[in-house]
């Protein structure tokens, strides 16, 4: 079964001390000390995006004696959030020995054009004991918008939550999504704005509460809550969300807009990177589901999840892509169909 306390320790050793800038940009200083990356210690914190090496020039000059050329906000963004995107996907790679796969470039999405915009997915599996099913990073940048995308679908082996990041960046706003999406059904559709879930009274409730009280000891840790609610408090949340968009958040999900600045985006890019080193923590520490029924269960959720949230997926690029929405979702997703390649051992 689950070690318990697995996380627990590894939390703290993979988080660090608490720095005091790790989410202070100068323009969304609001976030109270939280633990973050390893490596980052009260005394060397470095500003918002430095942790992995961003740059992000605004301005580029045309010939001697010109006026500069103001590059728009989703423009400078793209090779941000590319790059940052890029380098947490390395890490999960080298983790989880993840293979390319070459779906993307067989539904005419490896590389591609949608509006004023350039875009690319890339993706992964690494089978068995690693534990991927699926990894797509996607990327669309143009002057308009920019949208970095990132999204691991776990194998049923080990219980670790999926992971999905995205970053949208326009010219009015900059948004922010973060889940780790749990392997069970726990309700937490229903937490309370005070955080709690008020007390079980049926045998069913208590199976929620149960897989909740598993969950927070593995991986929804206080420490890990501390971490999404100082990112949450940079920004302004968007509208609860609805239907199975909701039924399948985790309790650390974070939805925020922020201003459109080059912070924002540098934000981002650092939330989004520690996300995925949380993540990949949480793969290296935890231990495996005993071969059998909890297998069996969680692969069922996870079909049904995954089927669910490509309906999820289809609106939101919709939304963004117009007609070529669907298609992209589709390429983003990954083949539902296919049976994961592992095995209970």
């Amino acid at each position: 079964m689950l070690k318990a306390g697995a996380l627990g320790a590894a939390a703290l050793m993979a988080f660090g001390t608490s720095s005091a800038n790790a989410f202070a940009a100068p323009s969304l200083a609001k976030a109270s000390p939280v633990p973050l990356r390893g490596n980052l210690s009260p005394a060397s914190s470095p500003a918002v995006g430095a942790s992995h090496g961003l740059r992000m020039p605004r301005k580029a000059s045309i010939g001697r004696g010109t006026a500069p050329v103001t590059m728009s906000l989703a423009a400078s963004a793209a090779p941000t959030l590319a790059g940052a995107q890029a380098a947490a996907v390395d890490r999960i790679k080298a983790s989880r020995n993840m293979a390319p796969k070459d779906y993307p470039r067989e539904q005419g999405f490896d590389s591609f054009t949608v509006g004023d915009a350039q875009g690319t997915i890339t993706a992964y599996e690494a089978p068995g004991k690693d534990n991927v099913a699926w990894c797509s990073a996607l990327n669309v940048g143009g002057p308009s918008m920019c949208v970095s995308s990132l999204t691991t679908w776990c194998g049923p082996l080990y219980e670790v939550p999926h992971l999905c990041t995205r970053t949208v960046v326009t010219e009015s706003q900059v948004e922010l999504f973060i889940d780790f999406r749990p392997r069970a059904y726990a309700a937490y559709e229903t937490r309370l704005d005070d955080g709690t879930y008020g007390e079980p009274d049926s045998r069913e409730w208590f199976g929620y509460k149960g897989a909740r009280d598993g969950f927070e000891a593995l991986f929804f840790t206080p420490e890990a809550e501390a971490w999404a609610a100082a990112v949450k408090t940079q920004g302004s949340p968007k509208a609860k969300a609805t239907g199975d968009d909701l039924l399948y958040r985790g309790p650390l999900a974070i939805d925020i807009s922020l201003p459109a600045t080059d912070e924002s985006v540098a934000l981002c890019a650092k939330a989004s990177a520690e996300a995925a080193d949380m993540w990949i923590n949480w793969c290296e520490t935890t231990e495996p589901l005993p071969a059998g029924m909890k297998v069996t269960s969680t692969y069922a959720y996870d079909t049904k999840m995954r089927a669910q949230m490509f309906g999820v997926l289809v609106g939101i690029y919709e939304n963004l892509f117009g007609a070529q929405g669907r298609s992209l979702a589709a390429a983003d997703a990954g083949p539902l169909d296919e049976a994961y390649v592992g095995g209970a051992s």
